[in-house]
């Protein structure tokens, strides 16, 4: 399910000089590797904290500032990022069909809004994401249901809406094991 999303992410300073005022200002360490993951929209903060910009008031940014993360300091593996995919694309077949999911450290949870499943992988033993461990991992996937389905709701997220009702699909949350 990743393959548009697990991307590397490659920033580097073609010609390195300390005496660039743009580069202390970004000071991106040569040959250095992280693994944190990112997303397209930590661009936008990253890219106005350069410029010296500030947020317009009342604006939601979804992304984190680079800078940090540019500069060397230690990732934060466990940081989630957020999908949410909430209309159809495509004719019948290949497409796209709304899902969201949620990445976190190791773990990716999945929900696709028809047939309202869920899938959970954990990337770290599965990077192709075909073993779903929903039913062995029953509390697992509660917990970061739960956290999408918060993230979702504080983003004020569109949910799918059933054509034939016109009412609105939220996620239908997994059972919880201990009753």
């Amino acid at each position: 399910y990743e393959g548009g999303t697990r991307v590397p992410f490659i920033a580097a300073w073609a010609k390195p000089s300390a005496d660039n005022p743009v580069q202390r200002e970004l000071p991106i360490r040569e040959d250095s590797v992280s693994g944190q993951a990112i997303i397209s929209e930590d661009l936008f903060p990253t890219l106005l904290a350069l410029a010296g910009g500030a947020n317009p008031e009342g604006h939601t940014v979804d992304g984190r500032d680079l800078r940090p993360c540019l500069a060397g300091e230690t990732p934060d593996p466990e940081r989630p990022l957020v999908f949410h995919y909430p209309h159809m694309w495509g004719p019948e077949g290949l497409g796209y069909e709304p899902h969201s999911a949620l990445h976190t450290g190791d773990w990716r949870l999945a929900y696709f809004y028809n047939p309202r499943r869920w899938e959970l992988h954990n990337l770290a033993n599965d990077i192709g994401e075909e073993h779903d461990l929903s039913g062995e991992q029953p509390e697992k996937l509660l917990a970061l249901a739960a956290q999408l389905r918060d993230a979702l709701v504080r983003m004020g997220a569109q949910w799918p809406v059933e054509r034939a009702t016109g009412a609105e699909e939220p996620p239908v949350m997994p059972p919880n094991p201990k009753g």
